[in-house]
């Protein structure tokens, strides 16, 4: 276990300026993640960024701007909130990179295979709006 008192660019930036900065970057993930990636994965994996960052943030308020980490791989110390950062940071990149495509296609109508229709409804989910459109079957 091993006490840690640096952070990211902590040469360059005091304390405060940091934790305003990651606040206003976690304010714009969380709005880009609600309004285009809105699922429950996206949303549980937010939850875990914003738990490691309340972590690390209550620590370094306790511990005099200090985290204690209990892990060492490879030369790399860090804990538990890290941990939690960095798998939904993961989870968030593994979303985005699958939705990079804008439209989604769901059947909102199934027709049987006694009903006599020759069209079935689908949805188009697109940035700007939803539309029905009837696809030929």
């Amino acid at each position: 276990m091993v006490q840690n008192c640096t952070y990211f660019l902590s040469e360059l930036v005091d304390f405060r300026l940091f934790v305003f900065l990651n606040l206003v970057l976690l304010l714009l993930l969380t709005i880009y993640v609600l309004t285009h990636l809105c699922s429950a994965v996206s949303i549980f994996s937010l939850i875990l960024v914003f738990l490691g960052f309340l972590g690390n943030l209550s620590e370094r308020i306790q511990n005099r701007n200090c985290v204690w980490d209990y892990w060492n791989l490879f030369g790399i110390k860090f804990n538990l909130y890290d941990v939690l950062v960095c798998l939904g940071l993961l989870i968030l990149g593994f979303m985005l990179y699958h939705h990079k495509d804008k439209k989604v296609w769901k059947g909102t109508h199934m027709p049987d295979a006694n009903e006599s229709t020759e069209k079935n409804i689908l949805l188009i989910e697109d940035d700007t709006d939803i539309r029905m459109v009837y696809a030929e079957v």
